[in-house]
């Protein structure tokens, strides 16, 4: 038996922002096959550039080769030579179309191949990962079901039925089918890269640090491990380290979209709103628009004062998703920096129909409430803010103007003595509400 490993490379950065896609962008394709003559060896294919035997640390290659040599089961594959040569023959054609990312006429050969060898299970997990790779993910499923029928201790088919049940949303399921590979071989970078975007799919961030680092304890060259990791700090608002950690990833593969996508993001978390932009102009030129892209350039541009090219971007960002509430909170925002009142009333609304509790938006219309009149409506909004167990330290802020506004004096003192002493951001704000304190205790 000669067992051959394809790595596909194919990009699938069409597929949302989300934590899912990202353990998909590589897989490997390996195959079973009678040894056809006197070929009792090893072949490694990779998809995209041939590799010798001894390089194995690209990628997930490392963990999913497995060097198997069975001369007993080659002598018997020459016995039925004339069905293993038909096998082996459309297996071999199946192989050239995906090294071609030629897919579709890959399956087709190897749909060609199992009616010579029905029962190969390496033939199924190769036409699901094949299927994969097309974003057919139920028929993947149904292929990688098939494999597991005849081969149900393989850590690897465990792996791709549970990726092609993960892309169809199923977590809970795909999760238990990737911890069985894992504890069936537990340095199975795959298995945890799929466990670390489960992981962060369902808020379980120190969990994902944990699989992440354990892939690039593995395989510290591995961009998926290095994007999982980063992720998962950013979303522990571990700013600092993230960054560093998607700075030394830069090498491993500098046209990965994904890649500058996050640090992007992470750069306008820092508040580095130019190194931003620059990270996610980098993105969108290697091809990245998703709504995730389109949102953070805003951001950026916005923070940046370019005000119509972040009007154009957070159109962009709804435009690929119409229930992207930051989106439309940017919006409100540049249209009450314009003095464009209706139009910012309505961004911040509309954000608070898709999220009814979203602190911003609140506090967005109960800003243009004060600054068109409404100071009741903006106090009863703001008093509904404040009563919430940890309410955003801009409230109090915002309540002492709409006090006064409303010529509630009392009320406005006791508000903005309140945000001094929650407020640990711009020092011009804490000596603007002193001021008006002083101010307030100083009246006749």
């Amino acid at each position: 038996m000669t067992k051959h490993y394809i790595y596909t490379s194919k990009s699938l950065s069409s597929i949302r922002s989300s934590p899912r896609a990202s353990a998909h962008r590589n897989m490997y394709m390996r195959h079973c096959f009678s040894v056809v003559k006197d070929e009792p060896l090893l072949y490694r294919f990779n998809v995209g550039a041939l590799r010798s035997p001894q390089d194995d640390r690209t990628g997930l290659e490392t963990a999913m080769n497995r060097v198997t040599i069975c001369a007993a089961i080659a002598i018997l594959a020459l016995s039925s030579w004339g069905c293993a040569d038909k096998s082996f023959k459309y297996y071999k054609l199946g192989i050239a179309a995906a090294e071609r990312e030629d897919y579709e006429n890959a399956i087709g050969y190897w749909r060609e191949s199992l009616k010579h060898r029905s029962a190969d299970p390496e033939t199924r997990y190769n036409i699901g990962l094949a299927l994969l790779n097309l974003e057919r993910y139920t028929e993947a499923e149904v292929e990688f079901r098939k494999a597991l029928e005849h081969s149900d201790g393989d850590h690897e088919i465990l792996y791709g039925l549970g990726k092609s049940i993960e892309m169809q949303g199923k977590i809970t399921e795909a999760k238990n089918l990737y911890e069985r590979s894992v504890n069936l071989k537990p340095n199975f970078a795959p298995a945890h890269l799929g466990l670390a975007s489960i992981s962060l799919e369902t808020g379980q961030y120190r969990s994902a640090e944990n699989h992440a680092a354990t892939v690039l304890r593995l395989e510290p060259s591995n961009l998926e491990g290095n994007k999982l990791l980063a992720e998962a700090l950013y979303r522990q608002s571990n700013y600092r380290e993230a960054y560093a950690q998607l700075q030394s990833a830069r090498n491993i593969d500098p046209l990965d979209a994904g890649l500058h996508l996050l640090i992007g993001k992470v750069a306008y978390a820092r508040h580095m709103y130019r190194d931003a932009y620059d990270a996610l102009t980098r993105a969108r030129s290697l091809g990245a628009s998703n709504a995730d892209l389109f949102l953070f350039l805003g951001l950026s541009l916005l923070n940046l004062e370019n005000l119509d090219d972040a009007e154009t971007n957070f159109k962009l960002a709804l435009f690929k998703d119409g229930e992207e509430t930051k989106a439309l909170q940017g919006l409100g925002r540049i249209y009450t920096k314009r003095k464009e009142w209706d139009k910012a009333l309505d961004a911040f609304e509309r954000a608070l129909e898709l999220d009814p509790r979203d602190s911003a938006s609140i506090l967005g219309v109960s800003f243009v409430m004060m600054n068109t009149g409404r100071f009741d409506e903006a106090v009863a909004r703001l008093e509904g803010l404040r009563s919430r167990p940890d309410p955003p330290p801009m409230t109090f802020y915002y309540l002492g103007h709409a006090y006064m506004r409303a010529e509630l004096l009392d009320r406005a003192a006791e508000s903005f003595k309140t945000f001094m002493g929650v407020w640990d951001g711009d020092a011009r704000l804490l000596e603007e509400a002193g001021s008006i304190v002083q101010s307030l205790g100083n009246r006749p």
